[in-house]
């Protein structure tokens, strides 16, 4: 029985039948729409992760590149022959 301002309406069982299929429709095209929403939400969550990933990665490997060409200790400055290391002092001009 349905009430309706006021009133009642008695249901056939058809009826019944048939608004307990449409329902079950209904929610299954709900359900259906919510996981691909989910889904594509989570694609593009994926997808900017990854983007920022990288982006870290080049970023990490760019300094990492720095910091072999500027060695931070003594022990990394002598294991390369490339540099030379001593003092020096200014000689201004004299006569002897």
């Amino acid at each position: 029985m349905i009430k309706i301002n006021g009133k009642t309406y008695n249901q056939s069982p058809f009826a019944k039948v048939a608004m307990a299929v449409v329902g079950i429709i209904t929610l299954s095209i709900l359900a259906f729409v919510g996981v691909v929403a989910f889904v594509i939400l989570g694609g593009f969550v994926l997808l900017a992760s990854s983007v920022i990933a990288i982006r870290f990665w080049w970023l990490k490997r760019k300094i990492g590149k720095f910091n072999e060409h500027s060695p931070r200790n003594k022990n990394q400055r002598e294991n390369e022959p490339d540099i030379l290391e001593g003092e020096y002092s200014e000689v201004k001009n004299k006569k002897s």
